[in-house]
Protein backbone atom coordinates (compact mmCIF):
# COMPACT_ATOMS: atom_id res chain seq x y z
CA UNK A 1 0.00 0.00 0.00
CA UNK A 2 0.97 3.58 -0.63
CA UNK A 3 -0.64 5.18 2.41
CA UNK A 4 0.48 4.45 5.95
CA UNK A 5 -1.42 4.89 9.20
CA UNK A 6 0.77 4.53 12.27
CA UNK A 7 -1.42 3.51 15.17
CA UNK A 8 -1.00 4.46 18.82
CA UNK A 9 0.60 1.19 19.82
CA UNK A 10 3.20 1.27 17.08
CA UNK A 11 1.59 -0.96 14.47
CA UNK A 12 1.56 0.20 10.86
CA UNK A 13 -1.41 -0.28 8.55
CA UNK A 14 -1.00 0.26 4.83
CA UNK A 15 -3.73 1.23 2.36
CA UNK A 16 -3.75 1.36 -1.43
CA UNK A 17 -6.04 4.38 -1.58
CA UNK A 18 -5.96 7.62 0.37
CA UNK A 19 -9.73 7.54 0.93
CA UNK A 20 -9.48 4.15 2.66
CA UNK A 21 -6.72 5.36 4.97
CA UNK A 22 -8.58 8.57 5.82
CA UNK A 23 -11.87 6.77 6.48
CA UNK A 24 -10.09 4.24 8.71
CA UNK A 25 -8.56 7.06 10.78
CA UNK A 26 -11.90 8.88 11.05
CA UNK A 27 -13.60 5.70 12.28
CA UNK A 28 -10.98 5.51 15.05
CA UNK A 29 -11.91 9.04 16.17
CA UNK A 30 -9.11 11.03 14.54
CA UNK A 31 -9.58 14.38 12.82
CA UNK A 32 -7.25 16.70 10.96
CA UNK A 33 -5.20 19.12 13.04
CA UNK A 34 -5.78 22.84 12.57
CA UNK A 35 -3.54 24.13 9.75
CA UNK A 36 -1.16 26.10 11.98
CA UNK A 37 -0.58 23.11 14.32
CA UNK A 38 -0.16 20.76 11.37
CA UNK A 39 2.45 23.05 9.78
CA UNK A 40 4.40 23.25 13.06
CA UNK A 41 4.29 19.46 13.47
CA UNK A 42 5.49 18.86 9.89
CA UNK A 43 8.35 21.33 10.38
CA UNK A 44 9.49 19.52 13.55
CA UNK A 45 9.51 16.18 11.67
CA UNK A 46 11.49 17.68 8.76
CA UNK A 47 13.99 19.21 11.19
CA UNK A 48 14.41 15.87 12.95
CA UNK A 49 15.10 14.11 9.62
CA UNK A 50 17.66 16.77 8.61
CA UNK A 51 19.47 16.36 11.94
CA UNK A 52 20.45 12.73 11.20
CA UNK A 53 24.11 12.66 10.05
CA UNK A 54 24.27 11.16 6.55
CA UNK A 55 20.49 11.31 6.22
CA UNK A 56 17.83 8.86 7.27
CA UNK A 57 18.50 5.19 6.53
CA UNK A 58 14.92 4.57 5.50
CA UNK A 59 12.50 6.13 3.08
CA UNK A 60 10.76 8.83 5.11
CA UNK A 61 8.03 9.22 2.52
CA UNK A 62 5.99 12.37 2.31
CA UNK A 63 3.86 13.48 5.22
CA UNK A 64 0.49 14.47 3.73
CA UNK A 65 -1.45 15.46 6.82
CA UNK A 66 -1.41 15.06 10.56
CA UNK A 67 -4.43 13.77 12.44
CA UNK A 68 -5.10 13.96 16.14
CA UNK A 69 -7.53 12.41 18.55
CA UNK A 70 -9.15 14.50 21.22
CA UNK A 71 -9.20 13.00 24.66
CA UNK A 72 -12.73 12.53 25.88
CA UNK A 73 -13.31 12.51 29.62
CA UNK A 74 -14.59 9.17 30.84
CA UNK A 75 -17.30 9.02 33.47
CA UNK A 76 -16.25 7.02 36.47
CA UNK A 77 -19.16 5.35 38.24
CA UNK A 78 -19.50 6.47 41.84
CA UNK A 79 -20.78 4.04 44.41
CA UNK A 80 -24.44 4.69 44.96
CA UNK A 81 -25.29 6.21 48.27
CA UNK A 82 -28.52 5.77 50.11
CA UNK A 83 -31.31 7.38 48.06
CA UNK A 84 -32.26 10.90 49.06
CA UNK A 85 -35.49 11.13 50.97
CA UNK A 86 -37.99 13.89 50.74
CA UNK A 87 -38.95 15.77 53.89
CA UNK A 88 -42.47 14.40 53.54
CA UNK A 89 -41.10 10.82 53.67
CA UNK A 90 -39.29 11.47 56.94
CA UNK A 91 -42.42 12.82 58.60
CA UNK A 92 -44.39 9.81 57.52
CA UNK A 93 -46.72 11.78 55.26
Amino acid sequence: GDYLIREERGSNIYFDFFEEAYNFACEKGYARMPKNEETDYMEVIKRAHRSVPGGCRYNTGRLLMVLRKRLVPVRVPIEEEEPLRLIMDEEGS
